[in-house]
């Protein structure tokens, strides 16, 4: 078996043992295309846990970084561990792929744009995925295949993988288990 398969087949074998109600919550603010939106639920959901998709925090990019924290904090119900946030054109982001805060991420999707559609779709993912695992316990990881690897500059960025390598996942896994957001295999 190729070694795609066998990441795919772990990477679908976490998305779906997780505990039934625990899930992250998507939010967009600005002008975020809905197939990147149904990209990146399909994305974590495969790397990390459930997403609902619960649609606009707010139309315009208007607000600030922090005031858009703030919203993204008040969406954190029972059955929320995370809160994921795309934006677009967000005052406060400058410089900044993403920012993890808490158990909210906010990720500049108009920082990450790139002239090809499947390079910037891949640069969000990779973004948001990085972004809730770290809000979720883990810690950076030394492997560039892995998408917890740091990477400053957006061409490292397209150089890294998009999902966790093996041994985070089996970290996920446990790091799951401890925090009560995926069942005991």
């Amino acid at each position: 078996m190729k070694l795609d398969g066998v990441l795919m087949l772990i990477g679908l074998m976490a998305a779906t043992s997780f505990g039934g109600e625990k899930q992250i919550a998507l939010y967009t603010v600005g002008n975020v295309d809905a197939s990147m939106q149904a990209r990146v639920v399909k994305w974590v959901g495969e790397q990390l846990m459930t997403v609902t998709n619960t649609g606009a925090l707010a139309s315009s990019a208007t607000l600030t970084l922090a005031a858009v924290q703030d919203l993204g904090k008040a969406r954190l119900v029972t059955n929320t561990v995370a809160v994921l946030i795309l934006a677009d054109g967000l005052s406060g982001m400058e410089g900044r792929h993403a920012l993890a805060q808490g158990n909210v991420v906010v990720v500049s999707v108009g920082a990450l744009r790139s002239a090809d559609a499947e390079t910037w779709s891949r640069r969000v993912e990779k973004e948001s995925v990085g972004g809730l695992a770290f809000v979720l316990g883990m810690e950076p990881c030394l492997l560039p295949i892995c998408v917890l690897c740091p990477t400053p500059m957006i061409e490292d960025l397209d150089l890294k993988g998009r999902g966790l390598c093996p041994p985070c996942m089996g970290r996920w896994v446990a790091k799951g288990v401890e925090k009560g957001i995926r069942d005991p295999e």
